[in-house]
């Protein structure tokens, strides 16, 4: 659930990477369907192909929402600038999205960890994890999964200073529990502890 820059950095070579296995394969497939420069049998040039499909998926649909989730949403007076992966920009939702444009938005809720240190993590139950905007031209901007506190903020942001309808079915962070313990914790002690 972190959203440090080093994970977006990662994710967004990861993706490159990907691209260029991908692009490379796709090349290689029309170059001995055209050419037949290296023998391929039919079997291996499918093979090739489903292989391409399995990465341009990965890439595009997968690591993208990863980099959604690890970038941050950049809230100005009048318009919010987010971060597109490629089913968005599929879907014609813009980079910058403007206030009067914005209908209502959901609030997705649910149970998710949170890594502390490298051997311990906390639980997040009943967590603002993620938003949903809804926009006037029937489009809609998923936020992808953000720390529960960061959305907590968003929402109020929205509702109290733009004064665009929420939809929560619940309130707050949510709960907070150790790993192993399952002890409850507060959230003071858990954010002063994760950025000491």
């Amino acid at each position: 659930m972190s959203t440090t820059y080093s994970h977006r950095m990662t994710y967004v070579l990861l993706l490159w990477l990907l691209r260029v296995f991908y692009t490379s394969c796709i090349y290689l497939i029309i170059e001995e369907i055209f050419i037949g420069s290296y023998n391929i049998p039919y079997i291996g040039l499918v093979v090739l192909a489903l292989g391409a499909a399995i990465l341009i998926f990965y890439a595009e649909f997968v690591t993208t929402s990863d980099i959604k989730a690890a970038t941050s949403i950049i809230i100005f007076s009048n318009r919010i600038k987010v971060y597109r992966n490629t089913a968005d920009i599929l879907h014609g939702v813009k980079k910058e999205l403007l206030r009067k444009d914005i209908e209502k938005i959901f609030v997705i809720r649910g149970t998710m960890t949170q890594d502390l240190t490298f051997s311990n993590y906390i639980t997040w139950k009943n967590a603002p994890g993620g938003l949903i905007i809804y926009l006037n031209n029937n489009t809609i901007y998923k936020t992808g999964l953000k720390y529960p506190p960061q959305i907590d903020m968003m929402i109020r942001f929205f509702r109290e200073q733009w004064g665009i309808p929420i939809i929560d079915k619940g309130e707050g962070v949510g709960e907070i529990y150790e790993r192993n313990s399952n002890h409850r914790l507060e959230i003071q002690a858990v954010m002063f502890d994760a950025y000491r």
